[in-house]
């Protein structure tokens, strides 16, 4: 009895975790990260590169016609009323993805197929990746 009881916060910890999905898109020749139910967010991010058929790993657009290549970006996603970003989306070289939003929630994950248009994760607090008794 004693393990089920704690197994029922977990499993509806990680239920609610799994409802929020981050993933590349290309909108108009551009890539961009696409936030689905991400702490209220729902939609496409500024774009952080040009793709190069379906690959986004060159990051950070481009800069007198040529692409640059850095090894993170950050990029905003969901404006306030204002016009203002709600959120900020830290994009690695490695495919990680951290979610961040001005209340100071927190998501990440490891995009399935790299910087390719088409790659998705299921976004999860990062604490529940460091903590072993979520595990």
């Amino acid at each position: 009895m004693h393990l089920s009881v704690f197994a029922l916060p977990v499993i509806l910890y990680a239920q609610h975790s799994a409802a929020s999905t981050m993933g590349i898109v290309d909108v108009g020749d551009q890539c961009m990260i696409w936030s689905n139910g991400n702490h209220g967010c729902t939609g496409h991010s500024s774009p952080f590169a040009l793709p190069n058929e379906e690959d986004c790993s060159k990051l950070g657009g481009a800069v007198n016609g040529t692409s640059r290549d850095l090894p993170m970006v950050s990029v905003e996603a969901c404006s306030t009323a204002e016009g203002l970003p709600a959120v900020w989306i830290l994009l690695e070289k490695t495919g990680r993805v951290t979610f961040f939003n001005k209340q100071g929630n927190i998501s990440a994950c490891t995009l399935s197929d790299g910087l390719r248009v088409g790659s998705t994760c299921d976004a999860v607090h990062p604490e529940a990746l460091w903590n072993p008794s979520l595990h």
